[in-house]
């Protein structure tokens, strides 16, 4: 608006001129001869026209000019700032006298205008004399006010078929508008101005409605008023504003899809179609220079609901900081993620783990730093219920920090690091949960639910990869876990311990040694506890052990979770009656190992007979061996 300003006014002194030197020259060659070298002499830049400008008196002072340049500053790869087809102007006469300037009709056809700054940060329309303030000006003289102007009456002000270019060497970044078509009505220059128009940027065409309330004001850098509308069919804007050195006021913006509006800035998602789709922003905004901040924000997305603050810094790329609240956020759709939707965890555990690519190249797109306050949050067929979450993404680069977390009737804290700036991805966590209820967890986290109590589950886990399953087969660390009051469900070990010791007294009858997993079976336990070392997805652990008040159990094995497989042994000794475990006899202090192997939807319990039974025999002979040698010295 400053440019346009000074351009008008610019015209305005050449035609001044033009009239008094009008006595002195008769063509009109020599008179835009004249104006031509007092252009380039205030501004060092060159003005051509084609032809022969046309001069006209009456009824008003005119002027038409065809084929307009106006050079560009040295250095730049183009070579003109401002082209036009067609430039006419009329003045009326009483503006050389009456102290108001009267523009019957300013219209321009077919402009291209061409902004830039260099690499030096060095702006090519930074030119006129206004822009080079004098040594008075520098050492504090204060600026004219808006009375102090002289008035300013408009007519028919257009532009017709514009063309607009932006370009900054700096940062890279290139704009242009086509198609400009603007009109500006203004009863003078201390009354209110509204802006209408339209372009096309970026291939949609936008409509524009600027009104300010005071035009003087402006330009005496006094405090306006203003109203700006903006619309395509992609998003309306709406702002309500004040403005001097910063704009500040209420913004209100729409946008039928997310996604579209998103994919109109070259930025594509893999977000499900259900999601990224109707926005809506309210909020009071403050507007200084490259920083934008959004106080009362209130915004709505899909099922979310978002308030807070925000503050958008224009840097490359884009950083927004601030402090949100939300309900649950459900990540899976939004990142593209399909997790299986099985009705029962033994149905997902028949599935292989997801192949499809993860896409997260939208994290390289901005920088986050965020406080946020999640009513839920759900990440595959991960739930976490409140929680307080900090978000730092920069350059690709996320971490998650859940200092305060409720999870699976349990409370705790957790970190994830993930690294989308290369390929394959990275990923790291640690976390720590107390009074977790390890059936919901085990089943959302692994497809595994046989596993019922109550306890304390922490780790650290990394790994690397480009989809779920790759995930899953790089996976290293460490995982331990205490739970307490529960049962194994699925099988009833003291009952298989019982039937392998009939099998080795004999008793045939009694014997059931090929047990499945089985739904009304199970394994009470006041207390278990592991510890697990990942390598390649595959779990090792030596230090299995279990204890209720009729059965004590340590144990080895590997959790193959690629595979989804387990491959434990299991040395359980019966302490006390078995009664209540499904037998009536007494068997205190029987030990025999059992073996339990196989898928996680079909595993196996074997109790290992050969071994019990060598283990007994050699404990036959070596009480035997015992008895010889009490007879050879003499023993009672």
């Amino acid at each position: 608006m400053k440019l346009a300003i000074k351009l008008v006014a610019a015209l305005v002194l050449l035609i001044g001129a033009l009239v008094l030197l009008l006595p002195q020259f008769l063509s009109s060659e020599k008179i835009w001869a004249e104006v031509s070298s007092q252009v380039e002499q205030q501004t060092g830049r060159r003005i051509q026209v084609e032809g022969t400008p046309e001069l006209s008196l009456f009824p008003a002072l005119g002027l038409q000019l065809k084929g307009l340049k106006f050079a560009n500053q040295p250095g730049s790869k183009v070579s003109q700032m401002l082209t036009a087809e067609q430039l006419t102007l009329r003045l009326a006469w009483s503006s050389l006298w009456s102290g108001t300037v009267r523009i019957d009709e300013f219209v321009l056809e077919k402009p291209e205008l061409y902004l830039e700054k260099n690499s030096k940060g060095q702006a090519n329309w930074q030119l006129l004399a206004g822009d080079k303030q004098p040594a008075a000006a520098a050492a504090g003289s204060a600026p004219s006010s808006a009375a102090a102007l002289p008035d300013l009456q408009l007519g028919d002000i257009r532009i017709v078929d514009g063309k607009l270019s932006y370009q900054d060497a700096q940062t890279g970044s290139a704009q242009q508008l086509d198609n400009l078509q603007l009109s500006i009505e203004i009863a003078s220059l201390k009354s209110p101005l509204r802006l209408q128009g339209e372009a096309d940027y970026r291939g949609k065409t936008q409509k524009l409605d600027l009104s300010v309330d005071h035009l003087a004001a402006l330009l005496a850098k006094e405090p306006i008023s203003l109203q700006l509308e903006l619309d395509n069919d992609l998003l309306a804007l709406k702002l309500d504003a004040n403005y001097q050195t910063n704009l500040q006021g209420k913004l209100e913006l729409e946008a039928g899809s997310l996604r579209e509006l998103l994919a109109w800035f070259d930025v594509q998602t893999q977000a499900s179609p259900e999601v990224m789709n109707k926005l809506e922003l309210k909020s009071t905004v403050l507007l200084t220079d490259n920083d934008l901040q959004l106080t009362g924000l209130s915004m709505a997305l899909d099922q979310l609901k978002l308030t807070g603050e925000q503050r958008v810094q224009f840097l490359q790329p884009v950083k927004v900081s601030g402090q949100l609240a939300l309900n649950t956020l459900d990540l899976n759709p939004y990142l593209g993620l399909h997790p299986q939707q099985e009705s029962t965890a033994a149905a997902a555990a028949t599935q292989d783990w997801d192949q499809t690519p993860l896409d997260l190249s939208a994290l390289t797109h901005l920088n986050l730093d965020q406080q946020l306050k999640l009513a839920g949050l759900v990440f595959q067929q991960i739930k976490l219920g409140p929680s307080e979450m900090k978000l730092v993404l920069n350059n690709g680069k996320a971490r998650f920090d859940l200092a305060k977390l409720d999870a699976y009737q349990g409370k705790g804290s957790a970190w994830l690091e993930l690294n989308a700036a290369s390929k394959p991805y990275q990923m790291a966590s640690q976390f720590n949960l107390t009074g977790v209820a390890a059936q919901p967890l085990l089943t959302d986290a692994a497809g595994f639910d046989k596993l019922l109590g109550t306890g304390q589950v922490s780790g650290q886990l990394a790994s690397s990869g480009l989809h779920q399953k790759a995930l899953v087969e790089a996976l290293n660390g460490t995982v331990s876990f205490r739970f307490a009051d529960g049962a194994i469900r699925g099988a009833n070990i003291a009952a298989i311990v019982r039937s392998a010791g009939q099998a080795l007294q004999g008793n045939l009858q009694a014997v059931n040694l090929d047990k499945d997993f089985s739904e009304s079976e199970k394994t009470d336990f006041s207390e278990l506890s592991a510890s697990m070392q990942f390598a390649a997805g595959i779990g090792q652990s030596s230090d299995l052990h279990l204890a209720s008040p009729l059965l004590r159990l340590t144990g080895n094995g590997s959790l193959d979770l690629p595979k989804r497989q387990v491959d434990y042994l299991l040395s359980p000794s019966l302490v006390a009656s078995i009664e209540g475990q499904g037998a009536t006899e007494a068997g205190k202090g029987l030990t025999i190992p059992v073996r339990v192997k196989g898928p996680w939807t079909a595993i196996k319990i074997r109790p290992d007979i050969s071994q019990t039974a060598k283990d007994k025999a050699k404990q036959k002979i070596e009480d035997k061996v015992k008895d010889k040698l009490k007879g050879l010295l003499g023993g009672g």
